[in-house]
């Protein structure tokens, strides 16, 4: 038989290993068995009332019982187990008959192929005591102390563990002193070194009856990423992240717990120490393992659960600011002039006023006395929710005579200082009007994977819902003289990464459900040098496949052996549907509507229904006969004031990767 690889093993030379002997004790010859005697009391002579005969069928000379044959496949020496010795105190002979009847049916026919490989390694005796793999505890060598059984694992996401065990001399020994004391683990690797594990003992045991020290050790993920560099992180995944979206006022580990959430990827220390990141997209194979590299009995396979599969994800995003809405009005009120166009002594009582057909007002007339400047003045100011911004009083016509017209005859006028100051005919006012009045931009998000849709239908997983408000006071907006910018929304940039951050958590939900498809194997080579999130093909009689390293862990025991079993990720679905992905924004809304919520309040004179419109209406604003000045501004509809919405609604197209994963049936 050809040896296939070297192996380390010692062949040493088969030996009887049960040595079984027989022997008879005694043998009994045939004869008579049952002699019977009558006695007839001399009546009758005696005569024979039965024969026992006997006779023998076979004999069998004794022999050999058990053959067994000794293998030696380990350094052990060979030796006597166990002796059998076997006493024949009697034996009864039957007849030979037919117990059991066996017909062969041959159903199919297979060729033959190798069902065992020996590898058999010859080295000199300085190789052989040469050591492979390296333990060093705080930089020093401790491999002469270190038990050959050791094992070292990795998972996605998770602490890196290896487990050793140290043989312990006669004498005193401080446990805990061992406890947080750095570890390194190397294998040399056709003559190269390759770091497997770099840490520190996170547990020690001590087994007082082997008089060894087990040291459980871990990378300490956790604890070493609250002392990374948080950019530096970022800028490694290219992960996002928006307090909006994501936990507040997180740092450390928890930053990083979240920054992850928007990557699809994972972030681990490799063997060596060093944080690295690999995305979950498969690229080219480190390696490519085929039947020669893998045990055919350690291969086990892993499908996605259909329901732990979700394709789709629906959300709302809310942001709420406002915009500053101005309005201004011209109102001018002046008393009745007559004919002349001088203040008119008596004007109809607005009480008793009737407009006749042809548009004249008739009725009682009284007297009408001006108004005072001071009243002009303080119902300028006196206008709710209104600010004067400009006024102007419309003084009394000059001393002097005045005519009707060209054929009239002339009538005199004349007003004293005193009147002149203090009293008018009427004022212009320009009055301001400032609104902050709450807009709230809708995004209704939809992330979806049409390729699992058409395969599986939708599955719809968690939904969300997120709101941003603005961190302006509403307030400013309403005074006078306040700078507006033309944007009034101060977080627009946070809503947009909020919307980046959405699509990236969504994206990695629906990636993680489709990669739970996963092939286990064992390495049986060597120790395989390889670290999470590396993309391994493997290329079997029965299994095709390119997947990332979701899980690995090394293994030595104290026989000797040594293998590395991997458990790759694989991504799939099943569909001919085209996906074109688009992670532009969503535009910003483009129609308003009043909040429904505003539509049921009931309607007050300050606050009408929206369909009150905003115009001038200068029949309300007047100066009474007696004097009394009113100024009035139109009123605003609700929708000016009160909160208006605008949505958009936005899908998103997820492409799912699929990966090679194939297999055949021998």
């Amino acid at each position: 038989m050809a040896l296939s690889a070297p192996t380390n093993l010692a062949v040493q030379v088969l030996e009887t290993l049960l040595p079984v002997a027989q022997t008879t004790e005694r043998q009994v010859d045939a004869g008579p068995l049952v002699t019977l005697e009558q006695w007839t009391g001399g009546a009758n002579p005696p005569q024979a009332l039965f024969i026992v005969e006997q006779q023998t069928e076979s004999h069998h000379v004794a022999g050999p019982l058990i053959p067994l044959d000794q293998g030696v496949y380990l350094y052990y020496p060979p030796a006597t187990l166990v002796t059998f010795d076997q006493a024949t105190i009697y034996r009864v002979n039957n007849v030979a008959q037919t117990l059991a009847t066996i017909s062969q049916t041959a159903e199919a026919h297979r060729s033959a192929r190798s069902l065992v490989r020996a590898r058999q390694t010859v080295q000199t005796a300085s190789r052989a005591a040469q050591p492979r793999t390296l333990v060093y505890l705080d930089g020093a060598d401790v491999t002469a102390q270190t038990a050959r059984a050791m094992s070292i694992t990795a998972s996605e996401g998770d602490n890196r563990t290896a487990s050793i065990a140290l043989m312990l001399p006669p004498g005193p020994v401080n446990v805990t002193a061992y406890q947080g004391r750095g570890v390194e683990i190397v294998r040399l690797i056709n003559g190269a070194p390759v770091p497997l594990f770099t840490g520190s003992v996170d547990r020690p045991v001590y087994d007082h009856q082997a008089r060894r020290l087990r040291l459980e050790c871990s990378d300490l993920r956790s604890e070493r990423l609250n002392g990374e560099d948080a950019a530096q992180i970022q800028a490694m995944t290219g992960g996002l992240y928006s307090p909006i979206t994501q936990r507040e006022d997180v740092s450390g580990a928890d930053y990083v717990a979240e920054l992850m959430k928007t990557v699809a990827g994972t972030l681990d220390y490799g063997g060596d120490g060093g944080l690295r990141y690999r995305s979950w997209a498969a690229g080219p194979p480190r390696y490519t393992l085929t039947d020669a590299d893998v045990h055919h009995q350690g291969v086990r396979l892993e499908f996605a659960t259909r329901s732990e599969i979700i394709n789709t994800i629906t959300g709302t995003l809310e942001y709420r600011y406002y915009q500053r809405n101005d309005f201004s009005e011209s109102i001018t009120v002046q008393v009745e002039q007559n004919a002349y166009g001088l203040p008119a002594s008596q004007v109809v009582d607005p009480e008793t006023a009737v407009i006749g057909r042809t548009g004249r007002v008739s009725g009682t007339k009284v007297a009408q006395i001006l108004p005072t400047k001071e009243a002009l003045l303080s119902a300028a100011n006196g206008v709710e929710n209104w600010e004067l911004l400009d006024f102007e009083f419309i003084e009394l016509p000059a001393n002097g005579w005045y005519r009707a017209n060209a054929g009239s005859s002339p009538v005199a006028y004349s007003a004293s200082q005193v009147v002149r100051e203090t009293r008018a005919m009427g004022a212009s006012a320009e009055l301001v009007r400032y609104v902050s009045q709450p807009k709230r931009e809708r995004y209704q998000l939809t992330i979806s994977a049409p390729e699992s849709v058409d395969q599986f239908g939708e599955v719809r997983g968690s939904s969300f819902r997120h709101a941003v408000e603005t961190r302006v006071d509403p307030s400013v907006f309403e005074e006078r003289g306040c700078a507006v910018i033309a944007d009034p929304d101060d977080r627009r940039t946070d809503v947009d990464r909020a919307i980046q951050c959405l699509q990236r958590i969504a994206e990695r939900e629906i990636l993680k459900g489709h990669r739970q498809n996963y092939v286990e194997l064992v390495y049986k080579a060597d120790l395989l040098p390889v670290e999470i999130g590396d993309t391994i093909g493997v290329n079997t009689a029965p299994i095709s496949a390119v997947g990332n390293v979701a899980e690995l862990s090394h293994t030595l025991t104290r026989e000797g052996d040594y293998y590395t079993t991997l458990k790759l990720a694989v991504s799939r679905v099943d569909s001919a549907v085209s996906v074109s992905e688009n992670w532009a924004l969503p535009a910003a809304p483009a129609r308003w509507v009043l909040n429904p919520d505003s539509q049921v309040l009931p309607e007050t004179p300050s606050c009408p229904l929206p369909t009150a419109t905003l115009g001038t209406n200068a029949g309300q604003s007047r100066i009474e006969p007696d004097g009394t000045v009113v100024m009035t501004a139109p009123s605003i509809g609700r929708g000016k004031i009160d909160e208006i919405i605008g949505t958009r609604v936005h899908r998103y197209d997820i492409a799912i990767p699929t990966n090679p994963f194939n297999i055949t049936v021998t």
